[in-house]
């Protein structure tokens, strides 16, 4: 499991030839410092990718806050949970957190959280009962 520095170090996808390239189409390129100003540079050829997307389950976060702004108003930006499943063959990337409830979020409306976070949030879910 990567860490949410690891998860969020910007990644481009190759998405054509150009000349004397170095790289193949649909290669995944980490970049660092300098790099991603000139990958940013050229979107039609270096495509930027979500923190989420061409990764493998191993990769992804054991813990996410919701920041879905939709139907689940009482969630935004507040409940920190554990994931159960990440669904990555699903487009976009989701995961679910309750197996008994059988549905989940897409990995673009959640933020990456860590074990800290988590134990803050259950802490003062525990103070209000």
């Amino acid at each position: 499991m990567l860490t949410k520095e690891q998860l969020l170090v910007p990644r481009f996808e190759v998405m054509m030839p150009y000349p004397d390239s170095q790289f193949d189409v649909g290669e995944v390129l980490t970049a660092y410092d300098s790099m991603v100003e000139y990958y940013a540079k050229y979107p039609s050829i270096f495509r930027p990718l979500p923190w989420h997307e061409k990764r493998s389950v191993e990769d992804m976060p054991e813990y996410v806050k919701a920041i879905y702004n939709g139907r689940i108003e009482d969630l935004i930006g507040k409940e920190v949970v554990i994931r159960t499943a990440w669904e990555m063959d699903q487009k976009p990337s989701r995961f679910t957190y309750d197996s008994s409830i059988k549905w989940g979020f897409h990995a673009h409306m959640v933020e990456i959280s860590d074990a800290a976070e988590y134990e803050a949030f259950k802490t003062k879910q525990n103070k209000k009962i």
